[in-house]
């Protein structure tokens, strides 16, 4: 009897230790496997789709400002696209190479520029307003390892990233004055550096003259953009508490070597306008007033910037209370966009999703996130034919919470995957 309970014991460890080894938070349903995924997205933080889905759209200013947030509008994007190889080798060892591409960026327009527009200006009356802008884009490759070492799932992806364009976070402020006898005052300041792999002063300034080898000075630029990107590492370690019913982890992406843009554009804006005593008041009499004004010359330059992708680190875990017929899927981190830059921003991620699955056919998976400054609500469908899947989504998307549930921005995903 104590023999065959030994036996019994040994058994259950061993199954027990079996789950362990091939349960994972982000599981595969494929040996061999290889695809597409794509996602696309733009919102805004005050256009709602009942606002303009009208029959006769009216735009009335002082309306939009009165409902406009206290800092104003925001729109932002989001563009991601991987093509991807995986191989599993029997749940013990996975290997996986992909490239793709990937970009975002915002635009806000202070509250104060509303205010004017919607207002005006009159003998006494001061109004300020900022505007601040970012954008980043990238072309990736790289590969992926996953294993199993004492329990422990673990995944490392080194990544050699190439930056195409980068604008760090800027902002430009904008002032109007008037006093009580009519003189009108507004003052703007700015410094804009746009960062690129190729050369900006050919595209948007005086240029050179051309040479006949123009095609041939494009591919050096291209070659030499592809061998200055960068090195990132992506990881994660996962353990497993109630064999596949419960399992949890550390995901995060370290910063190691930075992709360089050997090009860039810069203007600084420091302008002010002047008008005489009864500027304004000439101004509404419909009288042209004398004004003074004064902007820096656009400046090019070829010295390397050195740009990151956004640092990352978090928590992650799964919960399968029916196996693959239920889970629920939860993330919780924060990023830091520009490290190791003037312009470093930290913002917090989470994620919670809830996928039903039929036979592992048809899948449907209803959930919410904020991802790279911006909140999110999914609905994904996906046909599984072991051969063949299909992954399609819709997203409301938008940078204010509440605006993210009224149709203020949207984004659509796809993928396509083959394999046995």
């Amino acid at each position: 009897m104590t023999k065959t309970k030994n036996r019994f014991a040994i058994a259950s460890l061993f199954l027990l230790a079996s789950s362990f080894a091939t349960s994972e938070i982000h599981e595969y349903n494929r040996r061999v496997e290889f695809g597409m995924e794509a996602e696309a997205g733009f919102s805004n933080n005050a256009i709602s789709a009942s606002d303009v889905l009208v029959k006769e759209l009216v735009i009335d200013l002082q309306e939009f400002d009165d409902k406009l947030p206290r800092h104003g509008l925001t729109t932002e994007f989001t563009l991601n696209e991987n093509n991807y190889f995986n191989m599993d080798f029997g749940g013990k060892f996975r290997l996986g190479f992909f490239a793709g591409a990937s970009g975002s960026g915002y635009l806000n327009l202070g509250k104060g520029i509303f205010d004017f527009l919607a207002k005006g200006l009159e003998v006494g009356d001061s109004y300020e307003a900022e505007m601040s802008i970012y954008t980043d884009l990238y072309i990736t490759t790289g590969a992926s390892f996953r294993t199993n070492i004492g329990g422990l799932g673990i995944t490392v992806k080194p990544t050699y990233f190439v930056p195409l364009v980068y604008i760090p976070n800027t902002k430009a402020s904008f002032s109007w004055d008037t006093s009580s006898s009519g003189k009108l005052q507004a003052k703007a300041k700015a410094n804009l550096s746009v960062y690129s792999a190729v050369n900006l002063e050919k595209l948007f300034g005086d240029g050179e003259e051309d040479n006949g080898d123009d095609d041939l000075v494009i591919k050096d630029e291209i070659m030499s953009a592809l061998s200055r990107g960068g090195v990132d590492l992506t990881f994660g370690v996962e353990y497993p508490f109630i064999g596949r019913v419960l399992e949890a982890g550390i995901y995060g992406r370290i910063p190691m070597i930075p992709g360089k843009l050997d090009y860039s554009m810069s203007k600084e804006i420091n302008a002010t306008v002047y008008t005489s005593e009864n500027g304004l008041i000439d101004v509404i009499n419909g009288n042209s007033p004398e004004t003074e004004c004064e902007i820096g010359d656009t400046t090019y330059s070829d010295e390397p910037y050195k740009l990151h992708r956004p640092l990352k680190f978090g928590f992650e875990g799964v919960y399968r209370p029916h196996g693959n017929t239920f889970l629920v899927y939860s993330m919780l981190g924060f990023a830091l966009r520009s490290p190791f830059s003037n312009s470093v921003k930290m913002y917090p991620e989470y994620a919670v999703t809830g996928t039903a699955k039929f036979y592992n056919f048809l899948g449907l998976t209803l959930g919410m996130k904020y991802t790279d400054m911006a909140f999110s609500n999914q609905l994904n469908l996906m046909i599984n034919t072991r051969i063949f899947e299909l992954d399609t989504g819709v997203a409301l998307r938008s940078p204010h919470f509440f605006r993210s549930f009224t149709g203020a921005g949207a984004s659509v995903y796809v993928a396509l995957k083959f394999g046995i």
